[in-house]
Order: C-alpha cells, then structure tokens, then sequence
C-alpha cells in the first residue's frame, strides 16, 4: 500500500506540474499570436503592437475603406454618362465604418481571456519524499 501511495502522489504532482508548464505554455502562445512585438521592444508592452494579429487588424481598417471607395468607383464607371468628378467626389465623401455590426461590417476583433490557472492540490503521503513537508491524511 504504502508503493501505491507514493506512486498516487508522485503521478498527482507530475500531473499538477504538467498541468502548470501546458497552461503557461498555451497562454504564452495566445499573447504571442496576439501580439508578439509592442513598439519595437518585447517589455514593458506600450499600446502599439507592431506584430500580431492586433498590429494586422490595425492594417484592414483603412484597407477596407480604401477598397470600399474603388468599389464605389468601379460602380460608377458603368453608369450610363460614365464617371464624372461628381461620381469622384460622392465616392470620397462617403463614410465606410469598420465597427458597426448594425451595418453588417465589424472589423474589430473581440479577443476573449482566458480562464485562470486552477489551483492543483496533492497532499504529500507520509513518509514520502516528495514536496517539503510531509502530510498525512487526515483520520
């Protein structure tokens, strides 16, 4: 009894060990995907992210008005006096969001936490030598 015991808390703390290392690996890859480069220097992180997925949202913004008014170009040239300045001008002038659903576009990435690292509990059998102090069950 006393073997499977110790094997029962060894596997328990390799567990809880494993457990820790795959969740700050997974957060850590989460960041970096997000973004991996603030302003140039890794710390302290500073609000402009110049690598990641949020340095690339930044980008598709003015990319999607700009395709936005070439679309509103293009149309123009197929109408029946073809393109006038006018035709130009209304394009410019037209307001193209990135951040309203209501309107059916919204570029604004929604990025969800993450849950918290549980708290993994092993209780050292006695006589065993794993850990720093030596519990025993109660009872």
């Amino acid at each position: 009894m006393d073997a499977s015991s110790c094997k029962w808390a060894i596997d328990t703390k390799d567990a809880c060990e494993s457990y820790a290392e795959c969740y700050k690996a997974t957060v850590q890859a989460y960041e970096d995907a997000k973004c991996s480069e603030w302003s140039g220097k890794k710390f302290p992180k500073t609000p402009n992210c110049t690598k990641g997925v949020e340095a690339d949202e930044k980008q598709r913004h003015p990319e999607f008005k700009g395709l936005k008014r070439m679309d509103c170009i293009i149309k123009a040239f197929g109408g029946s006096g073809g393109i006038t300045m006018k035709d130009i001008l209304t394009c410019k002038a037209k307001t193209h969001f990135t951040n309203n659903s209501k309107l059916g576009v919204d570029l604004v990435i929604k990025y969800p936490g993450y849950p918290d690292l549980k708290a993994c509990v092993w209780v050292p059998v006695h006589g065993s030598r794993i850990g720093k102090s030596h519990l025993t069950f109660p009872g």
